[in-house]
């Protein structure tokens, strides 16, 4: 689901130095139900990303600075994988 009901994401990591690099993927921007003000952007599988890096939905002007990474099991099984994000003015 996270796939298919999901966008292109451009994920920059060290953003804004000399060693900056980008790769995209397929995820899912939505939001918590206990705090809709607080993003959160889901993965189908573990990425490198990690606090600091970067997040914008693809074409979108609205960067997204990960706070916070955590992934999801259920027993021994996979179920995704969450960055939390707060807010950067570009």
């Amino acid at each position: 689901m996270l796939y298919t009901a999901g966008q292109s994401v451009l994920v920059h990591n060290n953003w804004n130095t000399a060693t900056a690099s980008t790769f995209e993927l397929r995820g899912l921007k939505s939001w918590l139900v206990s705090n809709p003000a607080q993003i959160v952007f889901q993965f189908s599988r573990r990425v490198e990303i990690g606090p600091g890096s970067v997040l914008q939905t693809k074409g979108g002007q609205d960067l997204w600075k990960a706070i916070e990474v955590k992934d999801h099991l259920v027993g021994r099984e996979y179920i995704k994988f969450e960055v939390w994000v707060a807010s950067l003015i570009p």
